[in-house]
């Protein structure tokens, strides 16, 4: 089943400029929903990348071990596109679906979109904010040493290359292992059943002992979502159950 989520990537191109093939494009950028929106790790944490692309590829890390995890997420993008006295302009990838379009400021026309093309009726002046959704597939590196590193795709069709540098801090020992246990504040019985995620990324549910496995983890604060029917959702109640530090 594919994945769907947004998330804002602002950009400002100037219209008419070569972008490589109309049906191509490659890009690696951080996943900002599975990281929190962390951008420095610890050494030994879980680093989650998104591989935009449109067609297969390899990849190649300078130092850790990067695996795929997910395919089929819908990345939604936010770009907005500068068009001097022109007709055409270009799109940064190649999109899965169109969501919306808007001029801001005077309208030039509906602009027709082929890839990652656009051409406008006639050459006009504005400025095109275009929200798209392109495919990719999300990664995750685990780097045992502190540094920069760089993770980097090929795609064979159009001769296209992307890279990114991580960046990992500190120390990022592990700890644990970690069991999670779920309780009703009321009467202090065990839930079975609830979905949880740590650090948004899910690690199952409960058993019937209201426990579900966090395995090993780094020093420092995590946080938790918690939700199971008949019970209000942990980031929407008043208790003080959203994080925890080791």
């Amino acid at each position: 089943m594919s994945e769907s989520y947004a998330h804002i990537e602002v950009s400002l191109s100037e219209d008419g400029s070569e972008n490589g093939d109309a049906n191509e494009s490659l890009s690696i950028i951080l996943d900002d929903v599975f990281n929190a929106g962390v951008s420095e790790f610890p050494a030994n944490s879980d680093v989650f990348l998104l591989i935009l692309h449109s067609d297969s590829y390899v990849t190649d890390k300078s130092m850790g071990v990067l695996g795929r995890v997910g395919t089929g997420v819908m990345h939604e993008v936010t770009q907005r596109i500068s068009f001097a006295y022109s007709d055409s302009g270009s799109l940064s990838h190649v999109p899965a679906s169109i969501v919306s379009w808007d001029w801001i400021g005077n309208s030039a026309g509906t602009p027709a979109f082929d890839g990652k093309n656009i051409t406008l009726p006639a050459p006009e002046t504005g400025l095109l904010e275009v929200v798209y959704r392109v495919e990719a597939d999300r990664w995750k590196l685990v780097s045992s040493e502190e540094g920069d590193v760089v993770v980097s795709a090929y795609q064979e069709e159009g001769n296209l290359t992307a890279s990114t540098t991580v960046t990992i801090t500190g120390d990022g020992a592990l700890v644990g292992p970690y069991i999670l246990s779920i309780k009703d504040f009321c009467n202090d019985g065990s839930i079975d059943g609830v979905a949880v995620w740590l650090d948004s990324v899910y690690k199952g549910l409960t058993n019937a002992a209201g426990q579900v496995a966090l395995g090993m983890l780094t020093q420092g604060q995590h946080l938790l979502t918690m939700s199971v029917g008949g019970y209000l959702a942990s980031n929407a109640d008043h208790l003080n159950n959203d994080s925890f530090t080791v």
